[in-house]
């Protein structure tokens, strides 16, 4: 019976984590990227331009606006 409430407070605690991964250990989330970096183009621009075209996809990083201007102060 304890240990049935310890399991369910956990569970709830780690339920109310914003920063909780879809990965069970920091190990897992490792390899995951480094298999992902692994794919990756090697020449150097190439993989820049992969990841700047994906991640808005995934909610990754915000979308890009092409005419943003940047105001100056005078």
């Amino acid at each position: 019976m304890h240990q049935k409430k310890y399991r369910e407070k956990l569970k709830a605690k780690s339920s109310n984590n914003p920063h909780s991964s879809t990965y069970k250990t920091r190990q897992s989330s490792g390899k995951a990227l480094q298999r992902t970096l692994r794919s990756l183009p090697k020449d150097p621009q190439k993989p820049h331009d992969v990841v700047q075209h994906s991640a808005p996809q995934y909610n990754a990083i915000p979308k890009l606006i092409g005419d943003h201007k940047r105001e100056h102060r005078a």
